[in-house]
């Protein structure tokens, strides 16, 4: 049977780098926490995000990652939220490295 043009090709490259100079949500270190500063994407996404409670401003720490490819949890508002790797890598995010050391010194 001869092939009549027809291709399958898997997505390459991964999830999405960052464009800034802020990592995304999947670059945090575990129990981490960070402010969202943008949502890398379109309405659709944005919109889907902001019905979870994770939009620009808003502070969120990231509790883990699922083995393999698996989702990444964050804490939003007490809240646990599962994101996939794929969504999450459009989550980028700054760091609260005062509110950490703050955290580190109380200990």
């Amino acid at each position: 049977m001869q092939d009549q043009g027809r291709s399958h090709r898997h997505r390459r490259g991964g999830y999405a780098e960052p464009t800034g100079g802020n990592p995304n949500v999947c670059m945090l270190a575990d129990d981490e926490p960070a402010t969202v500063v943008q949502i890398e994407g379109g309405r659709h996404l944005a919109a889907r995000l902001h019905n979870l409670g994770i939009l620009p401003g808003k502070r969120i720490r990231k509790l883990g990652t699922m083995p393999g490819s698996g989702p990444v949890m964050v804490d939003c508002d007490g809240v646990r939220v599962a994101l996939g790797r794929g969504i999450a890598s459009h989550v980028l995010v700054q760091p609260s490295r005062d509110a950490r050391d703050a955290e580190e010194s109380q200990q």
